[in-house]
């Protein structure tokens, strides 16, 4: 009976991970090959997911330092995006079957990491956010390049209109349990983790 129940709940998982799949989500992001460059007045976040696990489906990368949901751009197995925010403190989310947070204190013109952390959810993949800080920059920077780098597209910013409503729901939901964890358990990203180059 016990076997019966895997193979059964194994089978749900399949068949949601399918009609998940062929639903596209935020993953119509576009391949470029365009090399990484800062901005004088701005600064750039790469957000990079350097695991395979999941590689199908994409995590969806927001700046919700405000009230307005800011759709930065999906993130495949192996890809990573780049962000280009303005100075000073922001709060990150990332999202799939859950959503996660990081804090972040950035310069202009400068370079920082976030490393999209994977796990195996029910139906979906589920994702945390994991600022680089500057003493493991040159242990990552390999993996960083390696990922493929995408952007956004018109239909993947149609993708976040028309789920805007369920986006900002889970962004509530979520940004309240983790508001419950001691400060020190809430991820953050630092000025001075920035990438020398």
């Amino acid at each position: 009976m016990r076997i019966k129940k895997t193979l059964f709940g194994i089978g749900v998982w399949c068949i949601t991970s399918v009609m998940t799949m062929a639903c596209g989500g935020p993953g119509y992001m576009v391949s470029t090959k365009a090399p990484v460059s800062t901005s004088h007045d701005l600064a750039t976040v790469v957000f990079y997911r350097p695991s395979g696990l999941g590689a199908a489906y994409t995590s969806a990368v927001y700046d919700v330092t405000t009230e307005k949901t800011v759709f930065l751009g999906g993130v495949k197995g192996g890809g990573k995006i780049v962000a280009q925010v303005s100075p000073g403190n922001h709060t990150f989310m990332v999202s799939g079957e859950n959503a996660d947070f990081s804090y972040a204190t950035v310069e202009a013109g400068k370079l920082y990491y976030m490393r999209i952390q994977t796990r195996m959810g029910f139906g979906k993949m589920r994702y945390s956010l994991n600022p680089i800080h500057s003493d493991m920059i040159e242990e990552v920077q390999t993996k960083v390049n390696r990922c493929k780098r995408y952007e956004k597209s018109d239909e993947s910013d149609a993708w976040f209109e028309k789920h805007k409503d369920s986006i900002e729901n889970k962004r509530s939901r979520y940004f309240e349990k983790w508001m419950t964890k001691s400060e020190t358990d809430r991820p953050s990203l630092l000025a001075t983790d920035d990438v020398v180059q």
